[in-house]
Formats: C-alpha cells, sequence, structure tokens
C-alpha cells in the first residue's frame, strides 16, 4: 500500500494551523505575564492616580462605554441571530438562501459558545482566586485576595467585562471582519473603562482580555475543524478571502 504524502495545499494550512496556535498561546502567555506583573508593582499605584487624575467629563464617557461590556445585551443579539436564521431558514424554499441561513446558525452558536464557555472560565477564577475590589480597598481598607469567595466585592480577578468584550470582538472578527477596526477599537476601550471608573485592576484587566480573545480563538479552531467555517459573507462581501 503506497502512502502518498500530504497535498501542497493541506501542508501551508497546516503549518499555518500552528503558526496560529503558537502566536495564541505566546499572547495568552505575555498577558498572563504582564497581569501577573501589574498586580505585584502597577495596580495600586495606578488606579489611585487614574481615580485622582480622571477629568469628570471623561468618568461619564467611559461610565456610559463600560455597559457595553455586559453580557447580556450580547447573548440576546447572538440568540437573536440563531432565531433569525431558523427562521429564515424554515421559511424560504430558496436552496442558497437555506444555506446562507444555516451559516448564520452556525456562526451564532459559534458566538454563543465562546461568550458561555469563557465566561464560565472566568466566574469560576473569580470565585478561586478572589482578589478584593478597588471599591473595599477605598471602602474598607481590604487589598490581596480571599480565595473561595462567593461575596461580590471579591471577585475582581479576572474581569468579566473585559472578557464579554474581548470574547464577543474577536468572535466577530472571525465571523465577519469587514470591521475589525470597529471591533478592536470598541473592544480596548470597554476593557479600559474598568480601570477607569474605578472597579477594576489592569491586571484584572489583562486577564480577562486575554481569556475572552484566546478563548475565541481555540473555540473557533475547534468548531471549524467539526462543523466547518463560522465566516459569514454576505452578497456584497464577495471579495472577502474564505481563511478557514
Amino acid at each position: 500500500m503506497i502512502n502518498h504524502p500530504p497535498s501542497r495545499e493541506i501542508q501551508p494550512k497546516q503549518a499555518r494551523h500552528k503558526r496560529s496556535h503558537r502566536h495564541n498561546g505566546m499572547i495568552f502567555a505575555l498577558c498572563l505575564a504582564l497581569s501577573v506583573m501589574a498586580i505585584v508593582f502597577i495596580d495600586r499605584p495606578l488606579h489611585d492616580y487614574v481615580q485622582a487624575n480622571l477629568p469628570a467629563k471623561w468618568s461619564g464617557f467611559f461610565a456610559v462605554m463600560t455597559m457595553i461590556g455586559y453580557g447580556a445585551p450580547w447573548y440576546i443579539i447572538f440568540g437573536s441571530m440563531l432565531f433569525y436564521g431558523l427562521g429564515a431558514g424554515f421559511f424560504t424554499h430558496s436552496e442558497s438562501r437555506k444555506q446562507h441561513a444555516k451559516q448564520i446558525i452556525k456562526s451564532a452558536i459559534y458566538l454563543l459558545l465562546v461568550l458561555a464557555v469563557t465566561g464560565l472560565i472566568v466566574t469560576l477564577l473569580k470565585i478561586g482566586i478572589g482578589r478584593f475590589r478597588p471599591s473595599m480597598l477605598a471602602e474598607h481598607g481590604l487589598a490581596g485576595f480571599s480565595p473561595f469567595n462567593f461575596t461580590p466585592g471579591q471577585g475582581s480577578y479576572p474581569s468579566g467585562h473585559s472578557q464579554v468584550i474581548f470574547a464577543a470582538m474577536i468572535g466577530l472578527h472571525f465571523v465577519y471582519p469587514r470591521y475589525d477596526f470597529v471591533y478592536f477599537s470598541l473592544a480596548v476601550i470597554v476593557a479600559l473603562s474598568r480601570l477607569m471608573i474605578g472597579v477594576h485592576f489592569l491586571g484584572d484587566i489583562l486577564l480577562g482580555a486575554a481569556l475572552g480573545g484566546c478563548g475565541a480563538f481555540i473555540i473557533r479552531h475547534w468548531f471549524v475543524s467539526r462543523w466547518g467555517s463560522v465566516r459569514l459573507v454576505l452578497a456584497r462581501d464577495r471579495r472577502l478571502i474564505e481563511l478557514d
């Protein structure tokens, strides 16, 4: 029996995936290292400086932007996307439209999975690590960690808002990359808003962002290997290159 070597088309794709996984791991390791360094050296003085010097008008701006990082609206958006795909597929008789509806369904399921899985990880870490929030330091003089604690004021690390916004935006990057600049800008602004309004330290934000963003990458690779591409290509976007 003759074993044929992998085709030239498969080899570059496998190499690209390996490089992507390596880069993803390096990004996560870097964010984790920076997060730990921030906890040790930067978090408290940076928090104190920001709260003492941030102009009131910027405080209001970041207070509004931080609301974009709540999980519920994104579950509603991606859930609505899922139901739209189900309805579109059910009520159409066009085969091409049925295929497009199936792609919408796959993309929505992927996005919901990213939010749910990374959100569960962050919740478990919050409980297990039990870092005091900045408000506990300001109001009660408490700083540090109280592991395996369910008190809301002791679940600062990592930031859930940072996880949500990076999971949603990196997920959207893989699904519909037409607006990448908007996705990445929004992710950074919302994550930083947690520091600016004084509810998280920088270290919390870095780990939350890393879990959300890297989680979106890992889940996308797992999802694509089983059910195919998560990329949405609309009629006006035929020139988008399918990389999956």
